[in-house]
């Protein structure tokens, strides 16, 4: 996460947890950008969760509940 609140992210992207949709894997930083301003973000191991002006985003593995 940048100081401007951009998110960025890379590497193993399986379940979506990337955030570019699909199973990917990325080598250098590539931008998320169908948030706006985040203000907080928290990273599981095939997940993300971000803030954004009080509304919550997630992606990546989440159907085991």
């Amino acid at each position: 996460m940048t100081d401007e609140g951009e998110i960025y992210s890379y590497g193993n992207g399986e379940y979506g947890a990337l955030g570019h949709g699909g199973i990917i894997e990325l080598t250098i930083p590539k931008k998320i950008i169908r948030i706006s301003k985040i203000d907080t973000i928290a990273c599981g191991e095939y997940h993300t969760l971000a803030l954004s002006n009080g509304d919550l985003f997630a992606w990546g593995r989440g159907f085991e509940g």
